[in-house]
């Protein structure tokens, strides 16, 4: 018998993990980590979700989230901020 599966989608579960987070706004490999941590969300093939994966749900949701991007000259990472 397969594990119960979350019910939650993707960009819910980074608004979850994200309200949690200071000035609401963490990486995106953070919130990837956090999500499978927490168990929130699962890909159908049952594979954690990858931190590209999460910056491609950002954009498709300009609405909910503004993207950061990353900084190569300060060595930040790309971060995501709920609106």
């Amino acid at each position: 018998m397969e594990p119960e599966r979350p019910a939650l989608t993707l960009h819910e579960a980074m608004v979850q993990v994200l309200k949690t987070c200071e000035n609401h706004t963490a990486e995106q490999v953070y919130l990837a980590q956090e999500i499978k941590k927490r168990n929130l969300y699962w890909q159908k093939d049952g594979t954690p979700v990858k931190s590209n994966q999460i910056g491609a749900r950002a954009k498709n949701y300009p609405q909910l989230f503004e993207k950061i991007p990353a900084n190569r000259a300060t060595n930040q990472r790309a971060k995501i901020r709920i609106r």
